[in-house]
């Protein structure tokens, strides 16, 4: 019995790969075979190499590969035909990229990094099998070559420098995003130097809702000015 795991390399700075091969590494320590078919080109033929192999279950990030194998007129996944559980586990909030979420196959079983995504996709993606939650996996850690304190994984998410990035968000023309922008980073800069880990999904979903605070509370404002 093996384990697949789906690989996606069209990330940026494509993490997934590392993730990936990471992931093969671990359950391949506990005696477990595992295969990682690439989401290109060869995918077909990758997977019909394993034809003959038992395999346990699959696991497949963000969503993205659920889709194979359906039509506007057959919505029969590959994952259908395959009959084999597909783990899929999603690192981003359902509504970046809604259509990745949405996959009702009895097969799949939707896993989020985040406790809020996962209850926020169960209220307004309902499904037969509701979504759940389980903390990224630190078997990511092993791989990691270089000296890193703590135990947590860290991968270059932007190609620029810190510096670089500010000066051009305090440079765009949309000033209210600017702002926004400008004070996330502000706020993840100042817990990082007071040597608290956070997470940018809770500090980004903090300001949003201040953001909407003050707008509300400045339209209250002059309604009532108006009605004065």
């Amino acid at each position: 019995m093996s384990i697949v795991i789906i690989n996606w390399r069209g990330g940026e700075n494509d993490p997934f790969t590392y993730f990936s091969a990471c992931m093969k590494q671990a359950f391949e320590r506990m005696g477990r075979p595992t295969h990682v078919i690439n989401l290109d080109d060869s995918f077909g033929q990758a997977m019909a190499a394993l034809d003959g192999q038992e395999i346990d279950f699959v696991i497949l990030w963000q969503g993205i590969g659920l889709d194979i194998g359906a039509t506007d007129s057959d919505p029969t996944t590959f994952w259908d035909r395959l009959q084999v559980p597909v783990l899929c586990y999603h690192g981003d909030h359902p509504c970046h990229m809604p259509g990745n979420h949405k996959a009702m196959s009895p097969w799949v079983e939707h896993i989020y990094s985040t406790a809020s995504f996962a209850m926020f996709a169960n209220r307004f993606l309902p499904r037969k099998s509701p979504a759940s939650f389980f903390p990224p996996p630190v078997s990511f850690t092993d791989g990691v070559k270089g000296q890193f304190d703590g135990d947590f994984f860290v991968f270059p998410k932007n190609v620029d420098d810190v510096e670089s990035t500010l000066a051009a968000w305090r440079a765009a023309p949309d000033r209210p995003v600017a702002r926004f922008l400008l004070g996330g980073a502000d706020a993840i800069i100042a817990e990082f130097q007071n040597g608290n880990r956070n997470s940018h999904h809770d500090i980004t979903t903090s300001s949003t809702a201040c953001s909407m605070r003050r707008r509300w509370q400045s339209c209250a404002t002059t309604s009532r000015t108006t009605s004065w």
